[in-house]
Order: C-alpha cells, then sequence, then structure tokens
C-alpha cells in the first residue's frame, strides 16, 4: 500500500486550495510562513539547519543496526571545467529566426582532401543565399514548397531558454554557448563563408564527425533488422571502453531510426554518463525526437527511472543488476529499444556486461573499439556460451536444473545474436586526455540542465537555486536513507542537508512517530525526480525541499534516498541575495594540504596476492 505524502508549498497554499487566492494575498502569506520555520525567502541552502544544530543536538530517532560514522571532506571552491559551443552568435543581432535557402550540389562520390578544398572553393563563389526575415510557423510550409531538390532549408532559432539563461548566469558556464576571444580571432580571421553574415563560421582545424566504413555499415544493418517487422523489434546493445564513441553513435542511431519509426526506446545502463536524466539512476524511456546536442540539452523525465546514487557501480554490483531487472519488466517491446552501457569492460565488469546481454536477450550486440589490439575480446555468440557473468553462469558449468531465468538464457543462447564490430577511427579514439571535457564537468552540467526546469519560461533574469521557496515534507510521512555508505543515525540529518536526493516511491507503508524515519537498507524502487534537500527542521518534524518536480507527482513521493553523486559546487558558490552565511564553503584552509581533498579511489594498486609475492622475495615484512 502506498501512502501518499502530505506535501505542501511553503508560500501557505494548502494542498486542497483551488486556485482562486488573490496573487497579492498569497505574497502576504508566503514571508510569515517562512519566518515561523525559520527561513526567509533567500536563506542560504542548509543554512537553517546548521544554525539550528548550533544550539544543540537534535532528538533524533536511532535505528538497532551496526552503523559506524563516515567522515567526508568536499573539495570546495574547485573551479568547474568551461565548455564552449561550436556557434557564432548572430551577426545581424536579430532574435528571430532566419531561413537560409543555399543552392550548391556536391559531386556524387568521394573526394580526397585535395578535391574537397577545390569544391569548398567553388561552392563559395557559386552559393546563392537567401535570407529570409523571422517567419512564423504557418509560414514556413510555403517556404518549403519553394524549396527544390537540390537545395538545402537551414532554419535558425535563437537560442533564449530557460537552460541557457540559467547556465550562463553561472561565472563558470558564461561562455558555454559562444567561442572564446581566442578562438574567434583564430577561427574567424580570413573567413569566406557565405554563412557569415548570419553569424555562421567555419572552424578551422576540426575534422568534425569521422565515421568509418564498420560504422556506417553497422547503422545499415540496424537500421534493416528495424524494418523486417517479421523477425520482431530488434534490441540493440551498444558496448565499448570509455573515449570510443558509444554515446555519439547511440545518438546517431536513434536519429536514423526515427525516420523510419514512430519511436525508439532508449535503456540507460550507464549511471556515470547518463542520456537524458541526472548522474547517478538507470532509466528506460521513449525517444521521438531527434538528439541534436549534448546531454544536459535534453533532459526528460523518463517512463521508468531507478535512482542508484553513484556514478560507479563497483560498490553494489547486486543492486546494479536488480536496477537493471526492474526497468526491464517495463519494456513492451513495441519499438526498437537502444541499450547504452558502461565503458568499465575488465574485470567485473566485463562479467555485468555478460550479464546484461543474457538477461536483456539481446539481439544485436554493437562492440566498439579503437586500434589494433581488442580492449576486450569479442563477444559472439560462441564466446557467450561459455562465457561467466556476475549473475550467471554458462550452461555446461551447472550442477543442477535450470531456474525459470536460466531457461530463458538457455533459449536466447540457442538463438543466438548478431555482433556488429565497430572501428573508431577518430582522431584520440581511447585517449581520456583527448576529451575536451572530463566526466564530472558532464555530469555537473547534466544536474544544472535538470535544475533549470525550474526557471521561468518567460524571458527575464535567471534565479539562483536558495531563490525557489521550497516545499514542506513532513519527516514522518517518508523514509530517509544514505546509499553509498554507512552513515550513524546520529549523522543523517547533517549528512542530507544541502545536498541532492532522489525523489522515491516505496511499495510498503512509510510512517514514523514524528522523528525521521530511516531504513536499513536500500531499496530498489521507482524514482519520479530529484530535488535538493535545502533545510531540515527537526521541532516541527519537516523537510523542505527544492525540485521541478510538480505538486501532483510528488504527492506519491514516501522516500528520499541520498547518494554519492553532489550539487555541483557552482550551486553552492552562487547564491543571489543569500542572507547570513553560506553553509558547507570555505577559503579557510588549502586544499593543497595533503589529507585536505576529496577521498579518490585509487584502481591501480597491486592485489594482495601480488604484494605477497613481493614481499617474499625480500624477506619477511
Amino acid at each position: 500500500m502506498k501512502v501518499p505524502v502530505s506535501v505542501s508549498k511553503v508560500k501557505g497554499r494548502s494542498s486542497g486550495d483551488n486556485g482562486n487566492k488573490s496573487k497579492k494575498k498569497k505574497k502576504k502569506l508566503q514571508r510569515p510562513l517562512l519566518e515561523a520555520s525559520g527561513m526567509s525567502p533567500n536563506t542560504a541552502l542548509g543554512l537553517h539547519y546548521t544554525q539550528m544544530a548550533s544550539r544543540g543536538q537534535p532528538n533524533l530517532k536511532r535505528l538497532q543496526h551496526n552503523a559506524r560514522p563516515v567522515h567526508a571532506s568536499g573539495e570546495a571552491g574547485c573551479p568547474a571545467g568551461q565548455a564552449k559551443a561550436r556557434a557564432g552568435e548572430n551577426a545581424n543581432g536579430g532574435s528571430g529566426a532566419r531561413a537560409l535557402s543555399v543552392s550548391a550540389a556536391r559531386p556524387e562520390g568521394e573526394m580526397n582532401p585535395e578535391e574537397l578544398d577545390s569544391w569548398c572553393s567553388f561552392a563559395r563563389r557559386q552559393l546563392t543565399l537567401s535570407l529570409f526575415p523571422p517567419t512564423p510557423p504557418e509560414v514556413r510550409k510555403d517556404l518549403l514548397s519553394e524549396v527544390s531538390s537540390d537545395s538545402c532549408l537551414i532554419l535558425l532559432e535563437p537560442l533564449d531558454t530557460p537552460l541557457t539563461r540559467f547556465l550562463q548566469s553561472l561565472p563558470e558556464h558564461q561562455d558555454l554557448f559562444g567561442l572564446g576571444q581566442k578562438e574567434s580571432s583564430v577561427q574567424l580571421a580570413g573567413s569566406e563563408c557565405p554563412f557569415s553574415p548570419i553569424g555562421v563560421f567555419p572552424l578551422k582545424g576540426s575534422s568534425g564527425q569521422v565515421t568509418s566504413q564498420s560504422y556506417s555499415s553497422a547503422l545499415g544493418d540496424l537500421v534493416s533488422a528495424c524494418r523486417e517487422e517479421s523477425e520482431g523489434y530488434p534490441i540493440i546493445l551498444v558496448c565499448g571502453s570509455k573515449n570510443v564513441g558509444k554515446s555519439t553513435f547511440n545518438r546517431h542511431l536513434i536519429n536514423t531510426l526515427l525516420n523510419h519509426t514512430v519511436s525508439v526506446d532508449y535503456l540507460e545502463c550507464d549511471v556515470g554518463q547518463t542520456e537524458f536524466t541526472p548522474p547517478g539512476c538507470l532509466s528506460l524511456l521513449s525517444v521521438t525526437e531527434p538528439l541534436l546536442g549534448p546531454p544536459f540539452s535534453h533532459q526528460r523525465p523518463p517512463a521508468r527511472m531507478v535512482f542508484f546514487g553513484e556514478s560507479s557501480v563497483e560498490r553494489d554490483l547486486d543492486r546494479y543488476l536488480e536496477s537493471v531487472k526492474y526497468l526491464w519488466r517495463f519494456y513492451r517491446r513495441e519499438t526498437p529499444i537502444v541499450v547504452n552501457t558502461m565503458g568499465w569492460v575488465k574485470g567485473f565488469g566485463f562479467q555485468l556486461l555478460v550479464d546484461l546481454i543474457r538477461l536483456l536477450s539481446v539481439t544485436h550486440v554493437v562492440q566498439i573499439s579503437h586500434g589494433d589490439t581488442s580492449q576486450f575480446p569479442a563477444l559472439t555468440p560462441a564466446y557467450l556460451r561459455s562465457a561467466t557473468g556476475w549473475l550467471t553462469t554458462p550452461r555446461v558449468q551447472r550442477s543442477s536444473m535450470p531456474t525459470e531465468g536460466e531457461e530463458t538464457q538457455d533459449c536466447m543462447a540457442a538463438q543466438g545474436h548478431t555482433l556488429l564490430s565497430v572501428q573508431s577511427e577518430f582522431e584520440g579514439a581511447g585517449e581520456a586526455l583527448i576529451t575536451k571535457y572530463h566526466s564530472n564537468v558532464l555530469r555537473d552540467l547534466a544536474l544544472l540542465g535538470y535544475f533549470s526546469q525550474l526557471q521561468d519560461p518567460e524571458p527575464g533574469p535567471a534565479r539562483s537555486l536558495n531563490c525557489f521557496t521550497p516545499y514542506q515534507v513532513p519527516m514522518s510521512s517518508v523514509a530517509l536513507r544514505v546509499t553509498h555508505c554507512e552513515v550513524a543515525p546520529a549523522h543523517v540529518l547533517y549528512t542530507a542537508n544541502a545536498s541532492l536526493v532522489g525523489l522515491c516511491v516505496l511499495a510498503e507503508k512509510v510512517g514514523g512517530a514524528g522523528g525521521p524515519v530511516l531504513l536499513s537498507r536500500t531499496p530498489v524502487c521507482e524514482c519520479l525526480g530529484f530535488g535538493v534537500l535545502r533545510g531540515v527542521d527537526v521541532p516541527r518534524g519537516l523537510y523542505f525541499v527544492v525540485t521541478p518536480v510538480p505538486p501532483s507527482v510528488l504527492r506519491q513521493v514516501n522516500c528520499l534516498l541520498l547518494g554519492g553523486v553532489t550539487l555541483p559546487h557552482t550551486l553552492l558558490r552562487t547564491q543571489l541575495g543569500a542572507e547570513g552565511e553560506c553553509p558547507y564553503i570555505t577559503s579557510d584552509y588549502s586544499f593543497d594540504i595533503s589529507g585536505a581533498g576529496k577521498l579518490r579511489v585509487q584502481k591501480g594498486l597491486k592485489r594482495r596476492e601480488h604484494l605477497g609475492a613481493f614481499s617474499s622475495r625480500n624477506g619477511p615484512r
């Protein structure tokens, strides 16, 4: 039985309010209620609880389980990397859309670099450029009817959205959607591009997207498989090591399939580099529109989502596979599906990959590699028949009768799957140093893109996170759990204060006697979205949550999960008009001192047996 959470906006509007109250009356109710809770509208994130805790230890409800306090230190003040988009601003200063008609046919067949440069020079002289003024939607159809088959129509629209305004308001990302001064002077000097009047320039030294013959062949084979309806829709799993182009291939594949089908399902199994949601979760959703930007530009609510809480699954492999199986139960097999996987393809990561192929009954495996050497064995049907996964085992190694799930795996193994090997040939494939933006920057951008949904859709200045009025949620109506480590009950609220939380739904009834309800184990359950637990009021038994999730959905939430994925530092540092000090932010300490920075996992250490062999050769330890 699900218990809906009693959720009400702190503005003073009850859950049964029909919305007929005047705006003037709402303004009168807003500040007194916030002040009654000890929070003014611009209170810094987490300040209320830290002030209250400094006056005395709150009375917390302790659970009987073996928990130990965990001391963690965050790396405040760490500058996030800056991103720069590959597009110039509108040189005409116009804010409306402009239609661009270009007529210049490229010769058929392959061209070498010299022929390509020669054709580009010719095209610059022969292009017929027609600029149309901003066009309403009803006029665009008439324009399309005038375009011949050998012409190209480009629609340019102003990039002014809540997302762009919010990101550009943050110091670290002010130049995210424009060229820097140095890059502009180098790229635009002496440019003869016919698109320059509208602010579109060529990027010198950039080869664009490089696709190999195996890349194009794999796309063609997958499109053919989708069009063969008699065989059923394909289940496509894309795998490969880090930085080989899995995400690019997935977007290209989805966009290509959308030319032949109404929608494409997408199963996200990479908790570190998610495509449609913030990091730290697995999701299943249906894609109906082309993907034309990086992940932070198309954050959207999935059909189903599970909160995992970390950007790596090494700590809990079993819960990871249980989360995948939970999501897979909701796939209806009415459309093709693309399964995205992690770049962890060695050791336990490879075993997880073997499990995914078996558990999902994959029909097509796209294995992307780079260089002359293979990063992991070829996942042929013959190899899968003898490979051991983390959860599954090959049939020849079983000593007992197969279970129902193992019978399904045996059936799939007998049918086999199609392996499509793709060779990445772009410069720097497989090299971490060639990546322009580090993975932690991309994760921060995904979170910022998600919380940009809080911004007003109308043009205007962006608001910082502390300016939004939170929802108040009774502690007795929701359970709380830290997923990535064991925390003593007395420290749980300190950990959760001013942190990112997953808004989840438990099937079990949740209830308590006023104090916080703490779970003893991490559940695998549906996650409806994310929020920031911006304050805790222990005397009144309330959590204060800022989230873009609408109230109608928020009422279903009865569990808050806190993981290792943290808020971007820029959100804590950029709190406009914050009253009082900002907790958890300091410049009094140097992070150059040993032990002052964030704890990091060292994966390159030798195994224990190697250390033992080394010590035996050098005498007793």
